[in-house]
């Protein structure tokens, strides 16, 4: 389970401070894992419902890049 969910704790890019359970991974290098939406002047911020490759592969992987990300994540989780 990646380190994928922030609370009010900055750790370091790509990495939260609380573990997330979702576990559908967009194995897409160009997906976004969180929405930015602004309603009557106030920003926020919403997660996508799946983790992206930054927080599940390359937290860890962290000398590789989104396109090797991308290769391997396919067939994990139930992605194509």
């Amino acid at each position: 389970m990646p380190k994928a969910s922030k609370s009010a704790i900055s750790v370091a890019s790509y990495i939260g401070d609380v573990r997330t359970h979702i576990f559908k991974i967009n194995p897409d290098p160009k997906a976004e894992m969180f929405k930015t939406v602004e309603e009557k002047g106030k920003q926020s911020s919403f997660a996508q419902g799946y983790v992206t490759l930054e927080y599940a592969c390359l937290s860890c992987h962290a000398s590789r890049d989104k396109e090797w990300a991308a290769g391997k994540a396919k067939g994990f989780h139930g992605n194509k």
